[in-house]
């Protein structure tokens, strides 16, 4: 009898395509080691994936995961967390984080110095004022919170960069907006609907049959 393969949560999707892009960039750190490259997970400390993975395997979530293990994994980049709430672990050597609103974390960046930003349910959610997670509302301000934090995003994104965010419904549509808005050209900016969650997340606690009805989309971007 043979063993069944483990089912497939709606984010597993966005990490592989996030993985890849972390992957290529390595490879081109490795043929330029001189400086690392740059990664900035905003919202990292109360994610979602966070929350997915002590539902699945029952152990105490780790703060900021996606953040601790990327950073375990990819010694050649620096990761930078940006988050309102703070950060009680230890950082590896290469991780720094910020406690601050998005837009304020990123102003202090350099200009055209980021290689990819990444948002799990985070931008598009909150206001500038951190007002703890609730299930139904946003965060006051949201609306505009969100087109000044992109239009801070493209500044700090090399050519070439990427912008990768995972959101649910209706939100997807401000996204996409704020980041014409921002700069990115239509053309460079993909929407991709993620398959149907099968376990628990952190913002929907029913049964997986009520989550199977919202949609969650995986948004890329290319400056």
């Amino acid at each position: 009898m043979t063993a069944r393969k483990p089912r497939k949560t709606k984010s597993n999707q966005a990490i592989a395509s996030e993985k890849k892009a972390l992957a290529r960039i390595a490879q081109r750190a490795r043929q330029k080691p001189k400086k690392k490259r740059l990664i900035v997970h905003l919202g990292n400390i109360d994610d979602f994936r966070k929350i997915r993975l002590s539902w699945e395997t029952r152990a105490k979530p780790r703060e900021a995961a996606k953040t601790a293990e990327y950073a375990d994994r990819f010694k050649g980049m620096h990761f930078i967390g940006i988050d309102q709430l703070e950060l009680k672990e230890t950082l590896s050597q290469n991780w720094t984080q910020f406690k601050a609103d998005f837009k304020e974390g990123l102003e202090r960046l350099k200009d055209n110095s980021v290689d990819l930003i990444s948002s799990e349910m985070s931008l598009g959610y909150y206001g500038p004022k951190f007002e703890g997670i609730r299930q139904s509302l946003k965060g006051k301000g949201y609306k505009k919170h969100t087109y000044r934090t992109m239009e801070v995003a493209f500044r700090k994104l090399k050519r070439g960069g990427k912008i990768h965010i995972v959101v649910a419904g209706t939100t997807s549509e401000l996204i996409v907006r704020a980041l014409k808005r921002a700069g990115f050209e239509e053309k460079k900016i993909k929407v991709e609907l993620l398959p149907p969650t099968m376990g628990k997340t952190r913002w929907l606690k029913g049964p997986a049959r009520k989550q199977r009805k919202r949609k969650f989309y995986h948004i890329v971007a290319v400056k």
